[in-house]
C-alpha cells in the first residue's frame, strides 16, 4: 500500500522508510558527516528512522522530529493543519543549541522540504551560506542560527515566504534585508536590541 497505509498498518520496525523520509536522512546524516567532534550525534545513525519517536519526542535521534501522523501535532499543541499531507513522516524540525562541536555545512539541510523549524544557534561552529536555505521554501516557519558561522547574502531568504521568526544575530550575512521585508509580511517584528537586526536596510 501507500506510505500512510504502512504507517497505519505496521510498527515503525518493521516499515521501510518512505522515499521521502529517506532523503530526509540523507540530508541530516550528511550535515553530521561535517564534523561531530563532540559525538553529540550518536544516536543519528543510518538505516535508522529519525521519526520513530514522534513529533513531540526527539529522544529517538537528538534534535530532530517529525510529524508521525495526521493529526499529531495538532492534538497536541491545538494548532490546526500543522501535521498533515506531505508533511506525514518527514523531518520538521532541527534544534540543536550550544554544541560547538558541530561542523556541518547548513546547506546539506537545504533538501528538508517538510521543514517547518531550525535552531541551531549557538553551535560557532556551523557554517555555510545563509542563501541555500532558500530552497526550502515557505514551508519553513522559524530560523535561528545565531551565532554561528554562517555567511552570504541574506536577500535569497525573501523566498522563506512561511517565516514567522528570523534570528542571525552575531553571524557573517550581509544583504539588503527590505527585500526579506517586502516578501515576508509575518516578519512583523524586526526587533529594535543590539541583538536584534539593525534599524538598517542592509545586516
Amino acid at each position: 500500500g501507500s506510505d500512510s497505509d504502512c504507517y497505519d498498518l505496521c510498527s515503525e520496525s518493521v516499515c521501510a522508510l518512505s522515499p521521502a523520509l529517506a532523503a530526509d536522512v540523507t540530508a541530516v546524516l550528511s550535515f553530521k558527516a561535517g564534523g561531530d567532534d563532540n559525538n553529540d550525534l550518536s544516536t543519528w545513525a543510518a538505516g535508522g528512522d529519525p521519526c520513530g519517536a514522534g513529533w513531540d519526542d526527539d529522544s529517538g535521534w537528538l534534535g530532530v522530529m517529525c510529524c508521525a501522523s495526521y493529526g499529531t501535532y495538532s492534538e497536541a499543541n491545538g494548532s490546526g493543519g500543522a501535521c498533515s499531507g506531505g508533511n506525514t513522516r518527514r523531518v520538521t524540525r532541527v534544534g540543536l543549541y550550544n554544541r560547538d562541536g558541530l561542523r556541518g555545512d547548513v546547506a546539506e539541510l537545504a533538501a528538508l522540504d517538510a521543514l517547518k523549524y531550525l535552531y541551531l544557534n549557538n553551535c560557532d561552529n556551523v557554517h555555510g551560506d545563509i542563501g541555500v536555505l532558500a530552497t526550502i521554501g515557505g514551508t519553513l516557519e522559524s530560523l535561528n542560527l545565531a551565532r554561528t558561522g554562517v555567511s552570504g547574502s541574506v536577500e535569497p531568504l525573501a523566498a522563506l515566504t512561511g517565516l514567522t521568526y528570523l534570528w542571525l544575530a552575531d553571524t557573517d550575512v550581509h544583504g539588503n534585508a527590505t527585500l526579506i521585508r517586502s516578501a515576508v509580511p509575518g516578519l512583523s517584528d524586526w526587533g529594535g536590541g543590539s541583538s536584534d537586526f539593525t534599524a538598517c536596510d542592509t545586516v
